[in-house]
């Protein structure tokens, strides 16, 4: 992870390493930026947007994920009782 204050942003390096049968070294990297102030434009109000929607059917899809594991334990503890 660097940071350039030039350009306010962040940068993540990956770099990935593998050997061939063949004795070689295979060499693989990727670089992920992220600029540090993500809504200073007013265009950005639309990326918000989007990104409290993801948030609120992440949060959803937990919750009934949740809601049926707890059903589950229910029905088996209420199946072993009997």
């Amino acid at each position: 992870m660097t940071y350039n204050g030039d350009v306010d942003a962040f940068a993540a390096l990956s770099f990935l390493f593998e050997f061939s049968q063949s004795c070689e070294i295979l060499v693989s990297q990727s670089v992920s930026v992220m600029r540090t102030q993500m809504y200073r434009m007013p265009q950005d109000l639309g990326r918000v947007l989007l990104e409290v929607v993801f948030l609120c059917v992440a949060l959803r899809s937990t919750y009934d994920a949740l809601m049926q594991c707890r059903t589950l334990v229910q029905v088996r503890s209420v199946l072993s009782s009997t």
